[in-house]
């Protein structure tokens, strides 16, 4: 169960931006949990992937397509325990 949410980081196209941003929102949502609610406990998970246009004619990729690439790497975040983030770059072969 949880919520999810969205979120596009325009002229990203390194994993390790996305795993700095990933971090950086990992760090604040702890905070503000620890904060407003010392008692509740809550962990988050975060599946990022990477639109490179150098590789790939971007214009081709519905958004439909690139949300479940992202949304197939939350899972593996999952997957691989709790507060863990997961980038999966996307190049069209």
């Amino acid at each position: 169960g949880g919520d999810e949410f969205g979120l596009f980081l325009k002229d990203i196209t390194a994993s390790d931006d996305i795993r700095d941003y990933s971090e950086r929102i990992s760090k604040l949502y702890k905070k503000l949990i620890s904060e407003t609610n010392p008692d509740v406990k809550s962990s988050i998970s975060i599946g990022g992937t990477v639109v490179d246009d150098n590789t790939q004619n971007i214009t081709s990729d519905s958004f439909e397509e690139i949300y479940c690439r992202a949304d197939e790497a939350m899972y593996a975040a999952k997957k691989g325990g709790k507060d863990r983030y997961f980038v999966n770059k996307f190049i069209k072969e």
